[in-house]
């Protein structure tokens, strides 16, 4: 079983602002540990035009609801499940938000237990292929939004970028999230891109390396544009050592949330 070791590191990107003058977010409090909720997500893919469902039931938390078992099942739009599994979320005695499932059965961390407003957090641990960096900014405070026709309070702005090293090429995805007190996210953007490691490395090794990690993500290869991982129907690709390609964006809207 592999080890991924975290690190957290502060940057201070508006150095003129004093230490006794910010807005402290807690990251705890940006998810949702009610047990026998239901959260209905909609994912569309802009370029390719296509859209999935997730549901998320949370079956159950321990006695201080500090973690809490989910069971996720994505479906296509014609309601047939494509794939179901589960996922835990955990905070820890500093108030630190992890997630264990199948890919991370030692946990990764995905929200600190304070975060300050307009500060850049780094977020490294260790994969198969090297170091994954994720850099992390809570830069709007959102006091109320309406989204699908649903009021929701108390939100924040969080940019989230992480970098994962694979075979054949590193994968970006830049995610742009609105998350509220108790609830977690309500509405999300994910870009996903890529460049390949290599010069003239072969469009086939880079589809499965992107299809691999696409797969952690609820991306299903239909959901990617036509040609999109085949630019201009080479049977190589370039190097490129400052563009990514983008392979398409990914639009989260939280439908409804339902109790049991």
């Amino acid at each position: 079983m592999r080890k991924i070791f975290f690190f957290l590191i502060p940057i201070i990107l508006l150095s003129s602002c004093s230490t006794s003058n910010y807005t402290l977010i807690k990251g705890s409090e940006y998810i949702s540990m009610q047990p026998n909720t239901q959260y209905l997500y909609k994912r569309t893919a802009l370029k390719a035009d296509k859209s999935i469902f997730i549901d998320i039931d949370i079956q159950s938390c321990n006695s201080d609801q500090s973690k809490c078992q989910y069971f996720v099942s994505v479906k296509s739009d014609k309601d047939k499940i494509l794939e179901q599994y589960y996922e835990t979320y955990y905070v820890n005695f500093f108030g630190d938000v992890y997630l264990t499932d199948s890919l991370y059965p030692n946990g990764t961390l995905i929200l600190p237990a304070r975060i300050r407003l307009g500060e850049e957090l780094l977020l490294d641990n260790g994969d198969n292929y090297g170091l994954v960096q994720e850099k992390l900014l809570a830069y709007k405070l959102i006091p109320e939004i309406q989204v699908n026709n649903h009021e929701y309070k108390n939100c924040v702005n969080i940019l989230f970028e992480t970098t994962t090293p694979t075979e054949t090429v590193d994968l970006k995805l830049v995610t742009d999230e609105i998350t509220c007190k108790g609830i977690g996210s309500v509405r999300k953007e994910m870009q996903m891109s890529y460049k390949p490691k290599f010069a003239n490395t072969n469009t086939e090794d880079i589809n499965n390396s992107i299809m691999k990690f696409a797969a952690t993500k609820s991306i299903s290869k239909d959901m990617a544009p036509e040609g999109s991982l085949k630019p201009s129907g080479q049977k190589n690709v370039e190097l490129n050592t400052q563009d990514y390609i983008l392979i398409d964006t990914y639009l989260d809207i939280l439908q409804a949330i339902t109790h049991k």
